[in-house]
């Protein structure tokens, strides 16, 4: 869903003349979207593995 809303907000910037896309770069905005990208990191990683484990079984 992030890398969509990513492109999405490029695209519309780009070749629809619309709003330049926001990025936090510093406080607490930015800290909670590293957070959050480090959990979702975390998951990916989880279930990562638990799929490699099913694999060997």
């Amino acid at each position: 869903m992030a890398m969509i809303q990513w492109a999405d907000e490029r695209f519309a910037y780009r070749l629809a003349q619309g709003p330049a896309p926001k990025k936090a770069r510093f406080g607490r905005a930015h800290a909670k979207a590293e957070r959050e990208g480090w959990f979702r990191h975390l998951l990916s990683w989880g279930v990562g593995c638990i799929l490699l484990g099913l694999n060997r079984g």
